[in-house]
């Protein structure tokens, strides 16, 4: 008798013991299912918050595309659309004040900047044959600076190698006549070896200077390509070795819109370009950041 009871003991432990862990086992899978899916609420509502961003910026650019926000795009719009209150433009690294359960957006537009493109991966833009493009913005200042600039040559079919050129000129308009006045032209050719040419290498930095005189308005970069269409980079240096693109902004080509969306402990980032000229959105990226722990709401 003694050994049965002792086994049923036994038996009994066991059994409680599996059931405990089998009730711990799905709270742990409750409390986890749980939090996945305020995650993915936090998420969705993020999502549309930078959405809600995009179309703020979206909007401007479609009454004045030359808009910013801030100083050559320094600031963010920062809007609470559970409360339908504006912070207006505010510092693009500073803290939110709103509270986790409030659905909101921080939107920054932009279109200057010291560098089209880059010189290290195939993200340049294009310009065909026989066009001129125009890039304004370039400010007269009394310390001279430097344009690097790289070319590849493409599409030149049948045309003969001294034909193929790069026509680059700089332009400035001064308030006395208010016409446009060339002063500065090279021509970049074909190279001898290759498809590319990048000024750093060769030694030959397109020199920005002033017009000698305090008329200066404005000054503009043109660049022309001959029997061939071409890729280009272009990059403002304080240096003639243009290793950096540390020199004054000018006019790109693109207006970009970075929205990012804040609720709960999610943070989505939507990034858009547009194309100044023609006004097309080129393209929308998405990015996705969740908090873990702490107040994602304080850091941008």
């Amino acid at each position: 008798m003694k050994r049965l009871r002792a086994s049923s003991l036994v038996l009994v432990v066991v059994v409680m013991a599996g059931i405990i862990i089998v009730v711990f086992g799905a709270s742990r899978l409750t409390l986890v299912q749980y939090n996945q899916s305020n995650r993915d609420e936090d998420n969705i509502f993020a999502l549309s918050a930078a959405r809600a961003g995009i179309e703020d910026g979206l909007l401007r650019f479609r009454y004045n595309r030359d808009a910013e926000t801030g100083s050559n795009g320094t600031k963010v719009a920062r809007y609470n659309l559970t409360t339908g209150v504006s912070a207006g433009e505010v510092d693009q690294n500073s803290k939110s004040n709103f509270a986790l359960n409030e659905q909101y957006y921080d939107m920054k537009l932009s279109f200057r900047g010291g560098q089209i493109g880059t010189f290290d991966t195939d993200t340049q833009e294009s310009v065909a044959k026989d066009e001129l493009l125009e890039l304004t913005g370039f400010p007269n200042e009394p310390d001279r600076y430097y344009l690097r600039y790289w070319f590849e040559f493409v599409d030149c079919g049948n045309t003969p190698r001294e034909n193929r050129l790069v026509q680059i000129q700089q332009v400035s308009q001064t308030t006395s006549s208010g016409n446009l006045i060339a002063y500065d032209q090279i021509t970049v050719k074909y190279p001898a070896n290759g498809t590319t040419v990048d000024s750093k290498d060769s030694n030959h930095m397109f020199i920005r200077t002033t017009l000698g005189s305090d008329n200066s308005l404005a000054s503009s970069i043109r660049l022309r390509p001959y029997g061939c269409s071409i890729k280009y980079s272009l990059a403002t240096s304080l240096t003639d070795t243009g290793q950096a693109n540390d020199g004054p902004n000018f006019d790109s080509s693109k207006s970009i819109i970075t929205s990012t969306g804040y609720y709960g402990a999610a943070k989505r980032t939507l990034i858009a370009e547009i194309n100044r000229l023609s006004g097309q959105l080129i393209s929308i990226y998405d990015f996705n950041i969740y908090s873990g722990t702490g107040d994602i709401k304080s850091v941008n």
